[in-house]
């Protein structure tokens, strides 16, 4: 589905590459955040892509990384505003946010979208706590009642993230795109053959056909 990674051309004149980086949202332990995924039309828009593990997230190519890591894996995107709060989730004036990432497993995702069955989190805001650092085991807890998001009860905040995040949904990243034979390399097994227009003889093989070249002078 999202197995897509978007590229532009730049040359060494570009002046804001590295600028750009957005930060990815991470729980911290004993602490709750307040965030809310970022909804167009009432969609979040996420990004889904089938990955692997090994040493980082690889792309799935369905073939030698299915062949020698089982099947992929979902992995998930969305854009979130991460709303200032102190440790328990309290909003902190003056208000302020920031616009993350948020990349999880697709476990993650079967979680929240049993939460979003109760409280469509279109609409609401969602707590979360993190239980344990590593591996990000988080609890969730939305915000009810008829308060929509906070970042939707302001038109003009509401069209500031909306034009912010649009850029950064476009670059959510997901894995690593590898070929076939980088996926060998990096499991460490053979190359599938000689490289293309490489003969791994020895060069003393070809001294008899040098010395029968015919060259005219």
């Amino acid at each position: 589905m999202a197995n897509e990674t978007y590229y532009d051309e730049i040359g060494f004149e570009t002046d804001d590459v590295g600028s750009g980086r957005v930060e990815r949202y991470k729980g911290r332990k004993n602490v709750t955040d307040r965030i809310a995924f970022v909804t167009w039309d009432g969609n979040p828009r996420m990004r889904r892509a089938k990955v692997h593990y090994k040493e980082k997230h690889i792309l799935c190519i369905k073939g030698v990384c299915c062949e020698q890591m089982g099947p992929p894996e979902d992995r998930v995107g969305a854009v979130i505003v991460h709303y200032r709060t102190d440790e328990k989730g309290k909003l902190l004036k003056p208000f302020g946010y920031t616009l993350k990432h948020w990349v999880f497993s697709g476990r993650k995702f079967e979680d929240i979208r049993s939460l979003n069955e109760e409280w469509p989190l279109s609409k609401h805001d969602l707590k979360v706590t993190c239980v344990e650092e590593g591996f990000q085991q988080l609890k969730y807890v939305a915000c009810g009642g008829d308060t929509p998001s906070l970042w939707q009860q302001n038109d003009k905040l509401k069209e500031k993230i909306l034009a912010e995040a649009e850029v950064l949904r476009q670059n959510i990243y997901l894995g690593s795109r590898m070929s076939a034979e980088e996926i060998r390399e990096l499991l460490g097994l053979a190359a599938s053959g000689p490289r293309d227009g490489f003969d791994p003889s020895n060069d003393g093989d070809f001294d008899e056909m040098l010395n029968d070249l015919d060259v005219d002078e």
